[in-house]
């Protein structure tokens, strides 16, 4: 039996939702809560907050649900890599690596240098990151509504 290997396309504002669902249950595993009032703001309108300033969000569709999502946020000569997660049982398909390649190409389409932040935690997202070329440059401790620590990333 073949693997639907998805489709990634820009995202649309009725993906907010099915996006929040996925970041909510990655973040359970770590005893996280999404908060789009304090901490994770570009989540509550995703699309029109990348889009400002020329960045750009992207899902990954599954037999027509939302599997995955990643962005892009512009800031000047820098772009900043954010919302890579795919769904738990969407996993292993490849799409967190096409949703992050589809991110770099837009960064570089403007001729951004591509940066991310990733918790350190995220140990698989670490090994993708790496595996794309990306090289781990520093660390933060970030505490507003979870307390975590994580690694800045950047594309040579």
């Amino acid at each position: 039996m073949e693997v639907d290997p998805g489709t990634i396309r820009a995202a649309r504002r009725d993906d907010a939702a099915s996006i929040r669902a996925i970041v909510t249950r990655v973040y359970a595993d770590y005893s996280y809560v999404l908060d789009t009032q304090r901490e994770d703001t570009h989540l509550a309108d995703p699309v029109s907050y990348f889009a400002d300033g020329g960045g750009g969000a992207w899902v990954a569709e599954v037999g027509g649900a939302v599997a995955g999502s990643a962005a892009v946020k512009i800031h000047g000569p820098d772009a900043e890599i954010k919302t890579v997660y795919v769904a738990h049982e969407f996993r292993r398909r490849g799409l967190a690596r096409r949703l992050t390649a589809r991110a770099i190409e837009h960064a570089r389409s403007r001729g951004c240098r591509v940066m991310l932040w990733s918790d350190t935690l995220f140990h698989e997202a670490h090994r993708l990151y790496e595996s794309l070329g990306f090289v781990r440059t520093g660390r933060r401790s970030v505490s507003i509504v979870n307390t975590f620590d994580e690694y800045r990333y950047e594309l040579p």
